[in-house]
């Protein structure tokens, strides 16, 4: 994804993103698109976060198993990398609600009219 400029602040901004971080410029008028590109972000976060935290369960599953068995090897580069990228995806997740709640409540869509007769 290349950085889009906002027009107002100037400051770099995802390809994605239907507002600016900085100064809060929506830079999109199309709501619906910005909603469903919120909705499969969310899900591939989701699925990123649920599959390191496996992982880690895995690694610290290994750990364990080779420890009882005398055999005491840590490979702190990978639990660090391991734990840092599932905080990375679960502060994505955060972010990526954060938005969709924020879009949800600027841009409530418009009641249906249903006609009786």
């Amino acid at each position: 994804m290349s950085p889009v400029e906002c027009p107002r602040c100037h400051l770099p901004q995802e390809d994605h993103a239907w507002q600016c971080d900085g100064c809060g410029y929506e830079l999109t008028q199309d709501f619906e698109g910005a909603r469903s590109k919120l909705r499969s972000q969310l899900a591939s976060a989701r699925i990123a976060f649920w599959v390191m935290l496996a992982v880690d369960c895995g690694i610290v599953g290994g750990t364990i198993y080779l420890a009882t068995h005398g055999f005491i090897v840590i490979s702190v580069p990978l639990v660090l990398a391991a734990l840092g990228f599932t905080v990375k995806t679960a502060r994505r997740l955060s972010v990526l609600r954060e938005q969709l709640l924020l879009l949800d409540r600027r841009h409530v869509p418009l009641p249906q009219a249903t006609v009786r007769g």
